[in-house]
């Protein structure tokens, strides 16, 4: 009987386990996609391994998947680039003038003449 039960339980296993029959593409990882229409900054840090090991299946099981993998890439560095074009937010543009500020300060003390010099008669 125990015999029985444990070939039936073991049927019943084996029998309910579903084989995907469609293949895996790496290079269509949900991350992937996220990296590709976002940005790799867009993909969560809890995430990063993930997205690196399925950036590595991608290069070595495609012909064209380095070549997927370098366009990624390089669509975030021109989407940085394109945003650093320009003064972004008001940090950048208020550490400016303040060393814009700073350096006419220091001309000044250095060129500045005092009450009693020549130049005031």
């Amino acid at each position: 009987m125990r015999i029985f039960l444990s070939l039936l339980l073991l049927f019943q296993f084996t029998a309910s386990q579903e084989i995907d029959n469609q293949s895996y593409n790496p290079c269509e990882d949900p991350l992937l996609k996220l990296a590709r229409v976002k940005g790799v900054k867009a993909v969560p840090l809890k995430d990063i391994r993930k997205f690196r090991k399925a950036l590595r299946k991608c290069k070595v099981s495609q012909k064209d998947g380095e070549k997927k993998v370098s366009e990624i890439f390089e669509a975030d560095w021109k989407r940085d680039y394109k945003s650093a074009m320009i003064f972004s937010s008001w940090t950048s543009t208020y550490s400016i003038l303040v060393f814009m500020t700073l350096v006419y300060y220091y001309i000044g003390m250095i060129y500045a003449t005092e009450p009693g010099d020549p130049e005031y008669d």
